[in-house]
């Protein structure tokens, strides 16, 4: 069984859209997570909530920008 953990990829006021670094996806109640998360984050499950490893989204949001820049030039 993959760990819970992944990126939030869609968020609605009741649900929560995680996808694995294997790819797979997760549906999460939007309860069980922080209120300050947003589409993006990289999430860790930590009993029956989840919190947020801001080191992991930045390093993502940081391979974001460069892909986007690479595409730009």
């Amino acid at each position: 069984m993959a760990k819970n953990e992944g990126f939030i990829t869609k968020l609605t006021d009741a649900e929560a859209l995680i996808t694995r670094l294997d790819r797979t996806t997760l549906t999460v109640s939007r309860n069980v997570l922080p209120d300050q998360a947003q589409v993006g984050d990289f999430i860790v499950q930590v009993n029956t909530h989840y919190r947020i490893d801001p080191e992991r989204t930045e390093m993502r949001r940081q391979e974001l920008r460069r892909m986007t820049d690479g595409c730009m030039n």
